[in-house]
């Protein structure tokens, strides 16, 4: 990994639990099902000028990947009569070149999202499946106030 870690630039991609935010729109899961868009998110319908919805988006900002529940939509669990939340999140390598860096679209009243970096480069984006190497998963597990 040195020679390619000093090449490729280190970036984070949320996911949802069920592992949709990898794909594309109209792809197909092994078991044979549509990878539909997930609620909330934007649609060829309602979008920004110039916004491109087929793309794979991720950050250099973990901060930013785990902000509300736009990319890491927290999946629920009981274990042993307690309840937990779980949000998973990748540490990618992606290819120089392959990527395009933009403006926040999550909370974009936010002054400062994350201080080591400016909200106008937290939004990366490809279309390059194979421009991204999946290298670390991060899950965040929290346990949940009882009521």
């Amino acid at each position: 990994w040195g020679a390619t870690s000093t090449r490729w630039v280190w970036s984070s991609l949320g996911l949802h639990v069920s592992g949709r935010r990898y794909c594309y729109q109209g792809d197909r899961r092994l078991r044979g099902d549509e990878v539909k868009r997930p609620d909330g998110h934007y649609t060829e319908d309602y979008k920004p000028p110039n916004f491109d919805v087929n793309r794979i988006f991720m950050t250099p900002s973990a901060k930013y990947c785990g902000l509300g529940e736009v990319y890491t939509k927290p999946c629920r669990h009981t274990i042993s009569g307690k309840e937990y939340s779980a949000k998973v999140m990748f540490q990618v390598l992606i290819e120089p070149g392959t990527f395009q860096i933009s403006a926040q679209t999550v909370d974009p009243k936010n002054a400062n999202i994350d201080e080591h970096f400016d909200n106008s480069e937290l939004e990366w984006s490809t279309k390059s499946h194979v421009s991204i190497i999946l290298h670390h998963m991060y899950v965040k597990l929290e346990r949940q106030a009882t009521q």
